[in-house]
């Protein structure tokens, strides 16, 4: 099991996101036309839940899934709810 000890704060996460002389991510994030499916743990201790909804807010074609009670690893906490997840962001 991982456990988190620590929480990266949404600024110095989207901090690190940064890319060359383009910008951040964060900031070329409206930029990506493809829908996106964005899973995120409502108690995720390393990057808070609320850097997912700043992803949610910049990505303009995107399907946020947030899981309750769930941590950093969605696809370890709640797999088979993660995986239907995805199934139906595929068939869609």
């Amino acid at each position: 099991m991982f456990y988190q000890t620590s929480q990266i704060p949404t600024p110095v996460f989207l901090k690190f996101t940064q890319v060359t002389d383009s910008g951040s991510l964060a900031n070329r994030l409206s930029s990506i036309e493809i829908e996106t499916l964005i899973v995120w743990g409502e108690e995720d201790t390393f990057v808070s839940v609320d850097s997912a909804y700043v992803f949610a807010d910049q990505l303009p074609n995107n399907r946020l899934v947030v899981y309750p009670g769930i941590g950093h690893m969605p696809f370890q906490e709640a797999l088979d709810q993660s995986l239907q997840d995805v199934r139906d962001f595929l068939a869609n």
